[in-house]
């Protein structure tokens, strides 16, 4: 199964960064837009609910990241539903099965990358919020024994 949204980081005041979120059997992974993937996960490891309308939360092993749906009932019905039976089905199983079982999802895992992801978003934000260099108007700077030409105002007209 494939949704489409968008990731953001709880603490961090960005917008978020476009992404697809691949189910799979025994895996969720998040996949940036150029194709790039920020982490594969064990569904034993992958807690997820809903927050608001479109966001829910997930915690990807630990890590916490919320990701807001582009059709949030879709991937509320479908997506969620499905990592919570991957998720029971595993803790159903007796204790050997399910360490060999969880053993072998952990192994087709890839390294998360939410580190770079967030250090990425406040080096965007950082960037964005610093005020630009502006250049000097013309005649503004003036020398230190220049004067300051003084204005008169008009004299009043009584009426």
């Amino acid at each position: 199964m494939k949704f489409t949204g968008r990731i953001r980081i709880p603490d961090i005041d960005h917008p978020g960064v476009p992404v697809a979120m691949v189910i799979g059997d025994a895996h969720v992974e998040i996949v940036l837009e150029d194709g790039e993937t920020i982490g594969r996960w064990s569904l034993y490891d992958v807690r997820a609910r809903r927050l608001i309308a479109s966001a829910f939360e997930l915690v990807l092993a630990g890590e916490e990241v919320t990701f807001l749906a582009d059709d949030p009932i879709d991937f509320a019905y479908r997506g969620v539903e499905e990592m919570a039976k991957v998720w029971a089905r595993l803790k159903s199983r007796n204790i050997l099965r399910r360490a060999v079982a969880v053993s072998r999802s952990r192994r087709a895992t890839l390294p998360s990358r939410i580190d770079e992801l967030k250090e990425a978003m406040t080096d965007t934000l950082r960037e964005y919020r610093s005020p630009a260099p502006t250049a000097p108007l013309p005649g503004a700077m003036m020398d230190a024994e220049e004067e300051i030409p003084v204005v008169e105002a008009p004299p009043a007209v009584e009426a």
